[in-house]
């Protein structure tokens, strides 16, 4: 009787055995190994490989192909405009103050034509 009352019972040994070690076994074996190993990694690692399948096709034909394109597009935009555009820049300052001049004069001119 005495060791049952120093043991309290043995009450820490039950409750150790029924609830402590059964909720362990859950929580490494349910929790961490189905639930957070298997079902959840399993869910984000496929989501990253389907990330990585999206961005490889969206890379191979999307910027590869439209992106890429309208760069190379607005270059060769700006090098015909340089090219057509090339006589009118020869360097010569009073060329220049002449192409203005006739430009304001054509301006005034028809600023007065239209109002009488």
């Amino acid at each position: 009787m005495h060791r049952i009352l120093k043991n309290k019972y043995y009450f820490d040994e039950l409750y150790e055995d029924v609830f402590v070690r059964p909720a362990y076994w859950l929580s490494e074996t349910v929790v961490a190994g189905w639930i957070d190993r298997g079902l959840i990694d399993g869910t984000l690692h496929a989501i990253g490989g389907l990330s990585l399948r999206v961005g490889a096709f969206l890379r191979k034909w999307f910027d590869l192909l439209v992106i890429n394109w309208i760069g190379d597009q607005v270059g060769n935009l700006v090098k015909l405009g340089g090219s057509v555009l090339r006589f009118v820049q020869t360097g010569r300052v009073q060329q220049y103050l002449v192409v203005g001049l006739v430009f304001v004069g054509l301006v005034f001119t028809g600023l007065l034509l239209l109002r009488p």
